[in-house]
């Protein structure tokens, strides 16, 4: 009798145990997912003129010097 209820609640344990991984594995499941998109981006355009300045080259080019100050 006693090994009838042990095998029972080994049985039990298992059956809860194989449950539990069942559950586990479709959860952490919906959280990885692979997405495939296309994607688009409007970028500017710019660009500046340093030519002009003397005695520079392009590392050495403050951008306050290229820009216009109309006002």
């Amino acid at each position: 009798m006693k090994n009838k209820k042990t095998l029972i609640l080994i049985i039990l344990l298992i059956l809860v145990l194989v449950s539990a991984l069942i559950i586990a594995a479709f959860s952490y499941a919906r959280y990885l997912s692979i997405i495939n998109a296309d994607g688009t981006a409007v970028v500017a355009r710019w660009n500046f003129n340093a030519t002009n300045i003397e005695g520079t080259t392009l590392a050495t080019v403050a951008l306050t010097d290229t820009t216009l100050n109309s006002k």
